[in-house]
């Protein structure tokens, strides 16, 4: 006689306790695969996730080099970014480097900090477009 409990001259059936606690185990672990499904989810909707847009820095006739910054307003700092500037009339890059920074000391990287350098130096008045681009590359 599996699962039952002999008990003075009667039989406590143990068979019914057992079932309501497996169906509740079983509820249970239904809600919580949900819950990690909806996790991964939300997670994988980050990666990848982009943003871009365009600075620009205004030449005096004698800089060479120019630091321009950016927010990203992307929910995660683990991003790459890419810089790129359009071909001014009177000076062309010869250097381009951008990476992320903390200004605000919060521990989260909101800010993307973009040299330009110029070996001849842009003309007086002279615009130069900086197009940049960020993606996120893995969540935390």
């Amino acid at each position: 006689m599996s699962n039952l409990l002999v008990y003075g001259v009667g039989y406590i059936y143990i068979d019914n306790e057992l079932s309501k606690l497996r169906r509740s185990i079983s509820r249970l672990d239904e809600r919580l695969s949900s819950r990690i499904t909806n996790v991964e989810n939300i997670l994988n909707n980050y990666i990848g996730k982009k943003t871009s847009g365009v600075a620009r820095v205004t030449g005096d006739g004698s800089t060479t080099e120019f630091q321009v910054e950016v927010q990203h307003d992307l929910p995660s700092d683990k991003i790459t970014v890419s810089v790129s500037t359009t071909r001014p009339t009177t000076a062309t890059p010869s250097y381009i480097f951008a990476y992320v920074d903390d200004k605000d000391n919060d521990g989260f990287r909101e800010t993307i900090v973009i040299t330009v350098r110029f070996d001849t130096a842009p003309a007086d008045g002279e615009e130069i477009e900086i197009y940049w681009r960020a993606e996120i590359v893995e969540d935390e």
